[in-house]
């Protein structure tokens, strides 16, 4: 007994039908032995398998769950034994950037003002407003 098939032909021609002709698949074989109850027997069959598919959906949902909480976690704790603000990676880039400024002299005063200067120019940097004496 094939309940389903006028609805898998009218999904073969769509294109992305794949799932929904699954699904269709699926509903088939659980009523295919339930298909000589009666039709408030066969509901209620269906009502069950739908609650355990859901239960077991929703235990595999929180399994996955905890699994990406705990690697989250492990990726804490490795970020919590640098010893860099940056991660070590980036860190080094950035130091390696801030080694070949080309003559460049930075000098900061407190967070707020910076100076850099070079063999022909000076400019004073204001990093509360961001901006350069330059004008850039």
């Amino acid at each position: 007994m094939r309940i389903i098939n006028g609805l898998e032909a009218n999904l073969a021609l769509r294109p992305r039908s794949t799932t929904l002709q699954i699904i269709c698949k699926s509903f088939n074989v659980w009523i295919l032995d339930a298909s000589y109850l009666p039709a408030l027997d066969l509901v209620d069959k269906l009502r069950k398998q739908l609650m355990e598919k859901k239960n077991n959906r929703r235990r595999l949902a929180y399994k996955i769950r905890m699994q990406l909480i705990e690697k989250k976690n492990q990726r804490r704790q490795l970020a919590y034994k640098w010893e860099v603000t940056l991660m070590p990676l980036a860190d080094t880039h950035v130091k390696d950037i801030s080694n070949n400024l080309g003559g460049w002299a930075v000098r900061i005063s407190n967070d707020a003002y910076a100076e850099v200067e070079n063999d022909n120019e000076r400019h004073v940097l204001d990093m509360s407003k961001r901006i350069c004496a330059c004008r850039r």
